[in-house]
């Protein structure tokens, strides 16, 4: 493709996205797999400028005075793409496969050496996201969550060894180093241009279950809750099936988790998890949504007072890992907040009822708004008087075998509950409290 075609095309994508809703990532893989014209160079070049425009589609639009696709394009060839406004006015010829020529008004507007720095958050949000910080906080965290996020990975204990993973890694040209807190976590730092050729899923280290792609964040969380042998766990969003992993390979092959979804292509696809990493004491079960009137569960009623631990890893907004998917922010209406904070709670509550006296409830999100993390928790507690938040220090000493890092005393929004984040931990913004029934 001609570099005009390559910017005629990638506003194009940018158009559909904007009318489907769907997210960058997912239509990219289908635009490549419909579009075999364009070379694996294209491809690369196309989807970096793609993610470019959602990861700054506000300071573009501030810069060229619009948000449409072609504006928007222009300004992530100029800024992201470093090309010259003279580049950009060659490639953009007006010829069949080409962008139209450029404006006098497009020119003016691409001259400036750099877009004046703009908060890449709809307002709304940014509003959201100030809740309980203060807004010097609330802006450092909305501009971390707007860079690019590294590749993290977990070693499967069971059966590879974490510094032979690291030599494996290194041996094949990753950059990989251990990440900071989790035990078994390994990242890789990268760039946009990189995201496609870092193909990890195509190794046999991955293939035979040896490491999982997983934030460092979402390790930790899942480590936080502490599952032992022997543990009756019931996971009620198991979703893909992340977390499963690393609260089975902690049960040692004794005890049996219950991975339940309303999703049963989640369901399916979080099994063929479980089948690589070698874990056979995960049971999938397909629920349906509970009607939290105080009606019987039919789905989960034999389980009812029975569990160990119940680890609810509940739908969010995602606000948590939009590094990764920057796109996702401009989706998200406030709206959609009020409904799924309505669902955060019908699940708490239904998940509540499983545990045994003296077990835990695990409270998890990929969110860093405070309506449904901290807020949510409270709320719970203050219905559910036989429930108390434990302290997350003695928790991470405990079930992640080293005192809690003084570096992340920031992530501890209370004693008892942690919200991690790019900015106190270098992890997508995961929120964790491990709530205790009292005996």
């Amino acid at each position: 493709m001609t570099p005009g075609a390559r910017i005629k095309t990638a506003a194009e994508i940018i158009q559909d996205l904007n009318a489907s809703k769907e997210p960058a990532d997912r239509y990219m893989r289908s635009w490549g797999t419909k579009n075999r014209y364009a070379g694996s160079k294209d491809r690369r070049f196309l989807k970096a400028v793609i993610f470019d425009v959602q990861r700054h589609r506000a300071s573009y639009a501030a810069a060229m005075g619009s948000d449409d696709p072609r504006a928007l394009t222009l300004a992530a060839m100029r800024w992201g793409q470093d090309f010259s406004v003279d580049e950009i006015a060659k490639a953009c010829t007006g010829a069949r496969h080409d962008a139209e020529k450029l404006s006098d008004a497009e020119k003016t507007a691409l001259t400036p050496g750099a877009a004046a720095e703009v908060l890449e958050w709809p307002q709304w949000a940014l509003e959201e996201l100030a809740h309980g910080r203060s807004k010097e906080d609330a802006d450092d965290l909305a501009r971390a969550l707007n860079k690019l996020a590294p590749l993290d990975m977990r070693v499967n204990s069971a059966k590879a060894d974490h510094d032979d993973v690291l030599a494996a890694l290194e041996a094949v040209g990753f950059a990989a180093k251990p990440s900071p807190f989790s035990p078994v976590g390994i990242r890789i730092t990268r760039t946009e241009g990189e995201m496609e050729s870092q193909n990890i899923r195509a190794l046999p280290l991955f293939r035979d279950g040896r490491i999982e792609v997983q934030d460092e964040g979402s390790q930790l969380v899942a480590m936080l809750a502490g599952a032992k042998p022997g543990m009756q766990i019931i996971e009620l969003c198991a979703g893909g099936g992340g977390k499963t992993l690393v609260l089975g390979e902690a049960l040692e092959k004794s005890g049996q988790i219950f991975a339940c979804d309303t999703d049963p292509n989640r369901l399916r696809n979080g099994q063929e998890r479980v089948k690589r990493a070698g874990l056979s004491n995960v049971q999938p079960q397909q629920i349906t949504p509970w009607n939290a009137n105080g009606d019987a569960d039919p789905d989960l009623e034999m389980h009812v007072g029975k569990a160990d631990l119940v680890y609810l890893d509940v739908p969010c907004s995602g606000s948590g890992a939009w590094r990764r998917q920057p796109d996702a922010k401009w989706r998200l209406a406030p709206e959609d907040l009020e409904g799924i904070a309505q669902t955060q709670a019908e699940i708490i509550d239904r998940g509540a009822r499983l545990v045994k006296p003296g077990g835990l409830l695990a409270y998890i999100t990929c969110s860093v708004f405070a309506r449904e993390n901290a807020d949510q928790v409270q709320a719970f507690l203050e219905r559910n008087l036989g429930f108390e938040a434990l302290d997350i220090a003695p928790l991470w000493e405990s079930n992640i075998a080293a005192p809690f890092p003084k570096s992340l005393a920031p992530a501890l929004v209370k004693k008892n509950l942690l919200q991690l984040s790019p900015v106190n931990g270098g992890t997508d913004g995961f929120f964790a409290a491990i709530l205790k029934r009292k005996s």
